[in-house]
């Protein structure tokens, strides 16, 4: 069988490794699976379709655990810990409307939600509240409280 390896895009980092940019092709890994299925070593495997060795294990172990031959997911949205959570805050900044960003990630703690408060921050901004609130204000001043956006 006369196997050509594919062209593997991919950039030098620090050090000189090489850093793929994208994920092996499935053809790749199906050669992988399908030869350690006629019982040959990995290590023999990694080293005639010239992959790591590391890689050929990911690939195999995959296979044994879900028998899923395809690569896992790459990136992708992550999901804000408190997104369900927007009545409620919503309901605490109405409540108490100088309520500090280190305030509501101890309520937050409290529930057992860790959170830092810019990430706290990046969620009031996706929901419509748009300033910050400073702890200290002179009396004289309007504080600046947590609104929500209306309009532009």
């Amino acid at each position: 069988m006369n196997y050509e390896a594919p062209m593997r895009r991919f950039y030098i980092g620090i050090h000189g490794r090489r850093f793929y940019v994208h994920a092996y092709p499935q053809e790749l890994r199906d050669r992988v699976i399908d030869a350690w299925l006629r019982d040959e070593p990995v290590t023999d495997i990694a080293c005639r379709l010239e992959v790591s060795r590391s890689w050929a294990h990911k690939v195999i172990r995959r296979f044994q655990e879900d028998g899923n031959r395809c690569s896992a997911q790459m990136g992708g949205h992550r999901r804000s810990r408190v997104a369900d959570m927007q009545q409620e805050i919503s309901e605490w900044i109405r409540a108490v409307p100088n309520l500090t960003l280190a305030q509501m990630c101890e309520r937050l703690a409290m529930q057992g939600v860790q959170l830092t408060p810019p990430a706290l921050y990046q969620q009031l901004k996706k929901w419509g509240f748009r300033y910050k609130k400073k702890l200290f204000t002179l009396p004289n001043k309007a504080a600046l409280t947590f609104r929500k956006h209306v309009g532009s």
